[in-house]
């Protein structure tokens, strides 16, 4: 075993590891997490339904009605809009506790799946290579992610934006397993895929879109078999179908009145400016060090590849094009970036490409590395020495742009452990139980509650938000509606 294989097989036990371990009190915090917002404005019809009936099932008529009613008054997300309108905590309180722990795997699984067919690619490169890849970046996604309380603990903006990320993830493992083996089971999944991804986020869809537009483009370059390029062609359609129907909801144009964009040009110009703010910004000590610890795993793939990357510092520039579509439509609809939901989505992005760019930077410095390489016997320690020298030349001169901010940043398992240990966690727990003993009593009834009083680092996982002291506020009324009172406020100190 060289000493590279023997650095890959540690790193991938030590990083999948403290995979394992960081995803505990994330997943315990869930257990924690209560239904707010949106999750009762979407889910009432539903919950109305099943009330009436005494049938959990009579709530997924509610939800196709409640597409079409959305699709018509407000947004063209179908397929988004379809799982909003059945919340977890139609079943009951606890599903609403486990999803956070579903949504955590279900990511964490989709990255993994997604980078098997690209990081072994070959027999020579092992198990270990795609298991300490796949670890540190899921890793390094959910220590630093900006909003982890939207990004996994709310269900309606988790729902929408992480969740349809990770169905993302999904569809490209898929599409790269095709690739190699063109199993008919495999295009008829990725049909699915494709119209329930474009019923999604834009955040998602546009480079997915483009992702697979590139494909295929180099599928016809290649001539490859007939097979693959007409599949291809056929998800590009169910992708470009189900945007069109997306797009051209009659709501899209009533929620348009209520904002203000810009140009297709204007929209583009800033995605692209943005991102490379969200880059310099995001890439702190945590990347760094991660790229620091995967270099050696990344020079050793490089080097037993039995393929070649054509133009690989033209193929980075074009997947930061591709990344940054991924701010478009939020910029052309709302000239802005999106909400903090929306953020984490750019976040993960964010993550990613500057994985799959800094792969590229070593694939393009590796030729000159190939004839020492020859002559010491597969030795690559002045490819390595070479490529952390780099790496840390970019930290440095990263720093002049971007200052050090590293210091006032706590992992989000840290600070999930913190609201665990201390109680902050069992105590908001206990506010909102004593919440629902007050509906429970006072069905039909005016109800009114006393404002929550949690810390404000639990505001960053579990309270996002309370209802308002006016009982004809929108996500008042949602909440009457969906436990059947006649109305709801909160006691206001004034």
């Amino acid at each position: 075993m060289s000493p590279y294989q023997k650095y890959t097989k540690i790193f991938a036990y030590v990083s999948l590891s403290a995979l394992i371990l960081s995803l505990i009190p994330l997943m315990v915090l869930g257990f924690f997490a209560h239904p707010l917002g949106d999750d009762f404005h979407y889910g009432y019809h539903a919950a109305k339904a099943i009330r009436e009936s005494g049938n959990i099932l009579m709530a997924i008529p509610e939800a196709i009605k409640g597409t079409f009613h959305e699709y018509n008054v407000w947004q063209g997300t179908y397929s988004a809009i379809f799982l909003m309108y059945l919340p977890p905590h139609l079943l009951g309180e606890f599903f609403y506790k486990l999803y956070p722990s579903i949504l955590l795997l279900f990511f964490t699984v989709g990255i993994f799946y997604m980078l098997y067919p690209i990081v072994k690619h070959n027999e020579k490169i092992s198990l270990h290579a795609w298991v300490g890849i796949s670890s540190i970046l899921v890793l390094l996604c959910i220590t630093q992610v900006p909003a982890c309380g939207e990004t996994f603990y709310w269900y309606n903006g988790s729902v929408y934006y992480t969740g349809f990320l990770s169905v993302t993830f999904f569809f490209f493992g898929l599409l790269f397993r095709f690739l190699k083996d063109k199993k008919t089971y495999r295009i008829v999944l990725l049909c699915i895929l494709s119209l329930f991804i474009a019923g999604g986020n834009y955040a998602s869809l546009l480079p997915s879109v483009l992702t697979v537009s590139f494909i295929l483009f180099i599928s016809i370059l290649k001539k490859r078999e007939k097979k693959i390029t007409i599949s291809l062609i056929v998800i590009l359609l169910l992708l470009l179908t189900g945007l069109a129907v997306s797009i051209l909801a009659p709501g899209n144009s009533v929620r348009a009145a209520t904002t203000s964009g810009t140009t297709p040009i204007k929209a583009v110009a800033k995605s692209v400016i943005q991102c490379i703010h969200f880059t310099l910004y995001w890439n702190g000590i945590a990347s760094f060090v991660s790229l620091f610890l995967v270099t050696p795993i990344f020079i050793n793939v490089i080097s037993n590849s039995d393929k070649k990357i054509k133009l690989p510092i033209p193929l980075c520039i074009l997947f930061f094009l591709i990344y940054s579509s991924c701010e478009t439509a939020s910029f052309y609809g709302q000239n802005n970036g999106g909400p903090a939901r929306l953020f984490d989505i750019s976040f993960y992005m964010t993550i990613i490409v500057v994985f799959i760019i800094y792969y590229l930077l070593l694939y393009a410095i590796a030729p000159l590395f190939e004839a020492k390489k020859e002559k010491k016997n597969h030795d690559n320690s002045s490819f390595l020495t070479i490529a952390l020298c780099f790496l840390g030349l970019i930290f440095v001169l990263l720093l002049i742009v971007r200052p050090l901010k590293e210091s006032t940043i706590i992992p989000n398992q840290i600070r999930a452990s913190i609201c665990l240990f201390n109680g902050e966690a069992s105590d908001y727990n206990s506010q909102y139980l004593k919440r629902m003993d007050t509906v429970s009593a006072n069905k039909g009834a005016d109800v009114v509650f006393e404002p929550y009083e949690v810390p404000k680092r639990l505001e960053i996982f579990l309270h996002l938000g309370d209802l308002s002291d006016d009982p004809n506020d929108f996500n008042n009324e949602a909440f009457a509606e969906f436990y059947g009172l006649n109305s709801v406020k909160i006691n206001s100190p004034d």
